[in-house]
This record gives C-alpha cells, sequence and structure tokens, in this order.
C-alpha cells in the first residue's frame, strides 16, 4: 500500500528499466493521482499501474481514470474487505495482468514455512473485480518462487530465512537475476507497444 519504499524493489525495476518502461512511484497516500495520470498521459502512449501485495489494491482503487487501461497485479492482497468495501465497477481497464509467485498461497516444506497469504478471502483475483466484456484478463504462476522474491535479495533472504515468506530455494545472486528478468520480460510482452514511445508503469 505504499508503505515500503521503492528501492527495495530496485533489482526488478531495473529490469523493467532494460526493457524501455519509464517508472514513477508515488509517495504515500499520494493525493493527485488523476492530475498525475492526465499529465503523464499527454507525454507517454500509455500510464499502466503496477501492485505488489497491499499495493493492488491500492492500483486497482486508481483505476477509474479513462486513461488507465492496463493493469500489472503481483500477488495481489485484497485490503478493501477490511473496509467492506466492493470493487466498483472498472469500465476503462482493457488488459489486467496478474503474475502469482504460487509459493505465497501455499504451505512450504523445504524449508518449512506458511503461507504469506494464506486465505483466499484476502486474495485480489479476477473474481473480485468488476470489469467489462471488453477486459483481457492473463495469469502467470511461478511455481518455484514465494511472496517476497520480487524483493532485492538483501531484504527477500530476510523474508526467507526468518520464515515470514519462504521464497525459491536458490537463494543466489543470479537467480534473482532470472527471476526479475523473466518478470520484465512477461510484462514487455503483454504491454501493447505499436507506437515508439514509452510506457509508464506506476
Amino acid at each position: 500500500s505504499s508503505f515500503m519504499i521503492p528501492e527495495i524493489y530496485q533489482n526488478f525495476l531495473n529490469s523493467l528499466s532494460d526493457k524501455k518502461f519509464s517508472i514513477y512511484s508515488p509517495s504515500f497516500q499520494y493525493k493527485n493521482i488523476d492530475l498525475l495520470i492526465n499529465n503523464l498521459s499527454e507525454e507517454y502512449k500509455d500510464i499502466i499501474f503496477m501492485g505488489h501485495s497491499s499495493g493492488g489494491t491500492v492500483a486497482i482503487n486508481n483505476c477509474y481514470n479513462k486513461n488507465i487501461k492496463n493493469i500489472i497485479l503481483l500477488d495481489a492482497v485484497d485490503t478493501n474487505i477490511l473496509r467492506n468495501k466492493e470493487t466498483e465497477k472498472l469500465p476503462y481497464l482493457r488488459n489486467i495482468l496478474f503474475l502469482n509467485a504460487l509459493k505465497s498461497y501455499q504451505w512450504n516444506f523445504k524449508p518449512f514455512g506458511p503461507p504469506f497469504i494464506p486465505f483466499k478471502k484476502i486474495r485480489l483475483d479476477e473474481n473480485k473485480l468488476n470489469v467489462t466484456k471488453k477486459c483481457t484478463i492473463k495469469k502467470y504462476i511461478f511455481e518455484k518462487y514465494g511472496h517476497c522474491d520480487i524483493l532485492d535479495k538483501a531484504y527477500s533472504d530476510v523474508m526467507h530465512y526468518s520464515k515470514l515468506s519462504v521464497g525459491n530455494t536458490n537463494r543466489s545472486l543470479s537467480n534473482f537475476n532470472f527471476y526479475h528478468n523473466h518478470l520484465a520480460n512477461i510484462i514487455k510482452q503483454n504491454i501493447n507497444s505499436k507506437k515508439n514511445s514509452s510506457n509508464y508503469i506506476l
């Protein structure tokens, strides 16, 4: 929900930047999202919202602007249920990309650790999104990775070895680079880029 500093995702964000995406992370409780979107849409072909974990709800809650047609959700958590709030109609979305690390949702035994997202009720998935028939939903699942493997290695290792969020058993830097680059490639492949200008990921 933007509580975390974007620097903990630096390696992943660098992988996106290498794919010619421009990236901006608004500060916590940024108040002028619509104004920001409208200004950026004058310069960039697409404005794409992206959210990890509870940031998925933040992303969805800001998709009521006509300039937002694409959204990327990584292990998204539904924090609207804490306020007993349902997702309103999302008339402008045309593409939703789910990227889910399977170990986020299951008990792990090598090493042992509970799921980071233990209950289906708090998962933000396509069944909770009120979209039109024009919206395409794509899902990718990464069986060997966990909820915090998207973080830089140092932060991810803390979560893995404390068993708060068990991740891939291969904790090498090269494996982190592979995973982050693989995610970036999938995002690039699923975002239309017919025009010669950058996309924008929030």
